[in-house]
């Protein structure tokens, strides 16, 4: 999405771009080939060559002008090209045959130009032993083999990427978030990184934000698209209402002028996310006042009093109780993160976020403090109880077990909205992770 970010006045950046060559980037083209399942397990020995700790060798003096690029590897499919090319005379287009047989592992097609790369080969004076292990030495790269003019093609992306991100931080992180919208565990990411940067990410407003993170002299507003329940249609109607007749005034200016736009899902999806915390009404009284608000709305003319006289009470949810609206609205807690009250517990259980465990080992053993937000207990076989936990944090949502022994433990505490910590094993279960309880302790810390 080059919309905003690439209209800056960015002569900076293509005045770099004009005097670059492969050469000056070649680190970031060789790294996006390597970091594959397949040839990561070179990398080490890649680096170790490139930084002289190795010595580079060849199979035959002729490969060291395709490969002395790459340190003596196989990195690009234009490689394997340029061997079969060099060793047994193929065309480039014969040489594309075996490079995409091997890709296929189309044993038939290798057999065949086995034979007929190393018959050609010793028409060239290459000896038969030779020729088969070059053979075999392509079958053993050529699998994992990156087109290098796609990596070139990435590699330019990136460094522009970097380029603005370096000198447009502010605007590039409002077009990455805007790119991101719906990935929570992105968003929260990005969040982070504009705090630790000293840069403010606000709420969703009203009259400020739009269906992307808007950037402003304060920070960054988060976009109307983060709302839960608020398409594309509903935010593009509340967008042209604001253009066609200015800001929203205050809460009843904006209900009058929204009931035809939003339901009243929407409109508590909206005071739950904050995007009408600007209009200093507690969110719970924005709640419990809009159909007040819709009556003055639609009999104006016999309710101009009331209208003027329309005041709120001061009540506000418990901070729990907005954490958890807010989650459920934005689908993380922007604001409201009640995990934020126990940095203390998290540093001294070295507790692991959710959104992590997906890099955890299968079968390691973590601690979680997390929130339980639904659980169903069944019996097993042999009649005793046991639980299935839904639980979530700031960063993402998880299954867990609670075995017999465990759940007897807990079963009178275990109730939903409460924070536990807890000691699980992390398991595999339909291909999808899943916690495994070895100990829950349920409370407040």
């Amino acid at each position: 999405d080059t919309d905003g970010i690439f209209q800056l006045e960015s002569s900076g950046m293509r005045s770099v771009l004009k005097r670059l060559k492969t050469s000056d980037f070649s680190d970031i083209v060789n790294a996006l080939a390597l970091y594959g399942p397949g040839p990561m397990k070179v990398i080490p020995s890649f680096v170790n060559r490139k930084f002289k700790k190795e010595k580079v060798e060849y199979l035959h003096d002729d490969l060291e002008e395709i490969l002395k690029p790459t340190y003596g590897t196989i990195v690009f499919q234009e490689q394997i090209l340029l061997i079969a090319k060099k060793f047994a005379g193929y065309s480039l287009g014969e040489a594309d045959i075996l490079r995409r047989a091997v890709s296929k592992k189309k044993s038939d097609i290798l057999l065949k130009e086995q034979d007929k790369f190393i018959t050609r080969a010793v028409s060239k004076g290459y000896s038969k032993d030779l020729a088969t292990e070059i053979y075999n030495y392509i079958l053993k790269f050529a699998n994992y083999g990156f087109n290098k003019s796609h990596s070139v093609a990435y590699s330019m992306i990136s460094y522009q990427m970097a380029y603005l991100k370096v000198n447009y931080y502010k605007e590039f992180m409002a077009v990455l978030m805007s790119n991101s919208i719906g990935k929570n565990h992105l968003l929260k990411s990005y969040f982070n990184n504009c705090v630790s940067r000293n840069i403010k990410v606000f709420l969703p407003s009203v009259n400020i934000s739009s269906d992307k993170f808007v950037l402003t002299n304060e920070g960054i507003y988060a976009s109307l698209l983060m709302v839960n329940g608020l398409g594309d249609t509903t935010v593009n109607n509340l967008l042209i209402e604001r253009k066609e007749n200015g800001i929203y005034i205050d809460y009843d200016n904006f209900v009058e002028r929204t009931q035809n736009i939003l339901n009243r899902k929407n409109f508590e999806m909206l005071v739950y996310a904050g995007a009408l915390d600007e209009f200093n009404i507690p969110r719970k009284q924005m709640i419990l006042e809009y159909d007040k608000s819709l009556e003055i709305a639609n009999f104006g003319e016999l309710f101009k009093e009331q209208l003027s006289a329309h005041t709120f009470s001061d009540e506000e949810y418990t901070f729990e109780e907005i954490s958890k609206f807010e989650k459920n609205a934005l689908g993380f807690n922007f604001k409201f993160d009640i995990f934020k009250q126990y940095s203390d517990v998290k540093k001294k259980y070295k507790t692991v976020d959710i959104c992590s465990l997906q890099d955890v080992a299968i079968g390691s053993y973590v601690n979680l403090l997390f929130r339980i937000d639904s659980f169903n207990v069944i019996k097993t076989k042999k009649g005793e109880e046991m639980a299935f936990v839904t639980m979530s944090d700031d960063t993402g949502v998880i299954d867990g077990v609670l075995f017999p022994k465990q759940y007897s433990m807990i079963e009178n505490d275990l109730e939903i909205d409460k924070i536990a910590l807890g000691k699980v094993k992390v398991d595999l279960r339909d291909n999808k992770r899943q916690c495994v309880f070895e100990k829950i302790v349920i409370k407040k810390y």
